[in-house]
């Protein structure tokens, strides 16, 4: 536009013949190439400070970007077969993380189903005790009828018949003292009485206060001759059951 302009003029110069005139145009030209050179140089600036803010910003964008990345790790820097060979087992991985979709639609925003897992929360009911085996059961019961049998034949007076019978619950169900209890009654009345003493000291030693099983094995060990055990034995019913007739009498024999 400006050189325009000055061509104009120079034309208008040429054509012009007063000097007044010609002197006037002069100084409009002047002015029009002070002005010029004044736009050019802002021009100029302005791209300058373009051209720097642009690369001020393209600096900026490089050091976000190397800060945002994070460094290669060494295991990355490997050929390119290594990394295919690491990527079914990162898949495999993330396949066993990953939820059952039963989990994910019972946890979902489906607020019915929060019902259903109040109910999951509850603690189960305790299991059942487990049946006794087959065997065990079949002994327990053959070892009750044994008992039964013994106590028939005790009361009848047949006391061999009867330590049978102990006897046999004894093997059948060797947990339960109430057999062994029996025999040694059994035991004392066929004047066995080192049986006795045995069965005694087996039903002792889980019940160390069963005044039936002090009774029947003072009773042995005096027949025995034991009198300082059959004494403690016969202390003992004493303090157990103070009523009992045999037991202080019976001591006293023991002591003198």
């Amino acid at each position: 536009i400006f050189s325009k302009l000055l061509h104009l003029f120079r034309v208008l110069e040429s054509m012009a013949v007063d000097p007044e005139t010609t002197r006037d145009l002069e100084d409009y030209l002047r002015r029009i190439d002070q002005v010029s050179e004044v736009l050019k140089s802002l021009t100029n600036d302005a791209r300058q400070g373009l051209a720097a803010v642009a690369s001020v910003s393209s600096s900026s964008n490089q050091e976000a970007t190397s800060a945002a990345t994070p460094p290669k790790s060494p295991e990355a820097s490997e050929p390119a077969t290594v990394a295919s060979e690491s990527t079914p087992s990162s898949t495999s991985a993330a396949e066993k993380l990953q939820a059952p979709s039963s989990v994910i639609q019972k946890y979902s925003s489906d607020y019915t189903r929060w019902e259903a897992l109040s109910e999951d929360a509850v603690d189960p009911p305790a299991p059942a005790q487990p049946a006794l085996p087959l065997e065990e059961k079949v002994m327990k019961e053959e070892a009750e009828r044994s008992r039964k049998k013994g106590n028939e034949k005790f009361k009848a007076g047949d006391w061999a018949a009867a330590y049978e019978c102990y006897s046999r619950a004894c093997v059948l169900e060797e947990d339960n003292v109430v057999h062994f209890l029996n025999r040694a009654m059994a035991a004392v009345k066929l004047e066995r009485w080192e049986q006795a003493v045995e069965d005694c000291d087996v039903v002792l030693k889980a019940e160390p206060n069963n005044a039936k099983a002090l009774f029947r094995r003072a009773t042995a060990r005096q027949n025995l001759e034991r009198f300082a055990e059959a004494a403690a034995d016969w202390q003992r019913v004493a303090q157990l059951e103070p009523r009992n007739a045999e037991a202080q009498p019976s001591l006293r024999r023991c002591l003198t």
